[in-house]
């Protein structure tokens, strides 16, 4: 009988420049692996290669060395069960919401159930915005379009680039709180890469620090908690805080 290992994607030895031959190294010997269902958190400084190595995450881009797997298998094209959510929202602003938070499912050739996309715009407190465009929408009603196109595909993995970065605070806060609970239910697998201390210890179970010139893993603190309501006024959360400041110092 087959079993389903419980590891989902795996990042191992990871390299990358950009350009020529002898260019700047963005990443070096960087990995990560992250089971099914798991929140993991990517914490590093602009311009460590967070972003970078999320697009190898995402197989948008291939490693110059090193290996990416998806369930074992090597992954070297975008996959269907992979949904990114970019920091600029990555949305059309001729298309208007409704056609904008359909568009994935239209790229792979599907539709969305019957009320199904209804559903997903009300949980999301946009379902009156069916007709707007995004230059008409707050940063945080575009943040959640962009949620939403990506939670109709229905995702084993869920990748996130500075989702929230663009954001208030209130804002920021309550949109992490809705993933933490979107999350829960769906059961996705989630990769977040922030340059947040608050946002990786809310969003992360275990969160990887990240430094730069080259790129690389520098630590891994776990947080047990993360995700549990209330998690934000808890002594853990303070701890966990405390730990990744300690981590970062410890790099520079």
């Amino acid at each position: 009988m087959e079993t389903t290992s419980p590891e989902l994607l795996r990042l191992e030895g990871i390299c990358h420049s950009y350009g020529r031959p002898g260019s700047e190294v963005v990443l070096a010997g960087a990995g990560l692996s992250l089971r099914r269902g798991e929140s993991l958190a990517l914490l590093g400084p602009s311009g460590c290669g967070k972003s970078t190595l999320l697009m190898i995450a995402a197989g948008l881009l291939q490693p110059g060395a090193g290996s990416a797997s998806l369930d074992g298998q090597p992954l070297l094209s975008p996959d269907p069960r992979i949904a990114l959510v970019q920091q600029a929202y990555g949305l059309f602003p001729w298309k208007t919401v409704h056609a904008n938070v359909l568009l994935g499912l239209q790229l792979r050739g599907r539709r969305a159930g019957p009320g199904e996309l209804e559903a997903m715009l009300s949980e999301l407190g946009i379902e009156g915005k069916l007709d707007s465009y995004p230059g008409q929408l707050s940063g945080g009603q575009q943040q959640r379009v962009a949620l939403a196109r990506a939670l109709l595909l229905k995702p084993e993995l869920m990748l996130l680039d500075e989702p929230f970065g663009a954001l208030d605070s209130l804002t920021r806060e309550r949109l992490q709180e809705l993933l933490l609970a979107l999350w829960r239910r769906e059961g996705f697998a989630m990769l977040t890469v922030t340059h947040s201390l608050q946002e990786a210890a809310m969003l992360g179970a275990r969160i990887l620090v990240m430094d730069g010139a080259p790129g690389r893993i520098i630590a891994e603190v776990d947080n047990i908690g993360a995700g549990e309501a209330g998690y934000r006024d808890s002594d853990a959360y303070i701890a966990t805080l405390a730990k990744l400041r300690l981590a970062i110092g410890a790099a520079a």
